[in-house]
């Protein structure tokens, strides 16, 4: 994505994450000194309009929601792969347990299935919206401190460059300058048998898991940030990535990302 970095080479990697400035301030900051040396620039040479401004461009920051079966955990690392910088899906926990000083366990828990207990509870009750909040309330709050911490990380590597899968990334860094926020999707019956075919699951074990997995990722995305996670509006590149080689949708977005 377009933009400038003051200083520094990142280097991948949740042990070492990049320096906590954002984007933003990153940005503000090389333009600030950019503008200086133009102004020395044609100080030193009478007026003249040759001048020459050396910025760093930030490293790529990409956001990718992706429903059940459209191949995100494949596409999400091939594209980190291809742009140099650092994965955060599977990691996310590891790290959040850490900071929060929870078992691992505990913060996968919350990771993958509180939106799956607040879907539950609210199609359950779905004529009494105040029951269904109320019995969920005490592992919402529990996972308040998960976000939080989610959150939080998020921010952290986003100066440094990043693929982040899922944690609704595009509404938690929908402000980062350059960041480039990509859905993928499709039909469901194609998302079904992608997953069929990635996984080696039979049709009515993939079903099972589509219904669960789409149900957790956009009830967790409504509950704390209020949106709906399919919205189109959220995101700059939206791929159905049922229809296209997943080589195709990661030159796409790699494409997109050095825009």
């Amino acid at each position: 994505p377009a933009g400038v970095a003051t200083s520094g080479t990142f280097r991948g990697g949740l042990e070492s994450p990049p320096p906590r400035s954002s984007r933003k301030a990153a940005t503000a900051q090389t333009a600030a000194a950019a503008t200086t040396t133009l102004r020395r620039s044609t100080a030193s040479k009478g007026g003249s309009v040759a001048v020459r401004v050396t910025c760093r461009h930030l490293p790529p920051l990409i956001t990718i929601s992706a429903s059940y079966g459209a191949g995100g955990s494949q596409i999400g690392p091939a594209v980190a792969q291809r742009l140099g910088v650092e994965f955060l899906d599977r990691a996310i926990p590891a790290r959040v347990a850490e900071r929060l000083q929870v078992p691992l366990d505990e913060a996968l828990a919350h990771d993958e299935s509180l939106g799956d207990a607040i879907g539950r509870f609210v199609s359950s009750f779905a004529l009494l919206p105040e029951l269904a909040g109320a019995l969920v309330q005490s592992g919402v709050l529990a996972g308040e401190d998960y976000r939080r911490e989610t959150e939080r990380l998020l921010r952290e590597h986003a100066a440094g460059g990043a693929v982040i899968l899922g944690r609704a990334g595009a509404l938690v860094l929908a402000d980062e300058p350059g960041a480039l926020h990509v859905r993928l999707g499709g039909p469901r019956e194609r998302r079904v048998a992608q997953a069929m075919r990635l996984r080696g699951l039979e049709h009515d074990d993939a079903e099972a898991q589509r219904k669960n997995s789409d149900r957790a990722r956009e009830a967790y995305v409504r509950h704390f940030y209020g949106r709906d996670a399919k919205d189109p509006t959220l995101y700059h590149l939206v791929i159905d990535s049922t229809a296209l080689p997943h080589d195709a949708v990661v030159e796409a977005i790699v494409a997109c990302a050095r825009r």
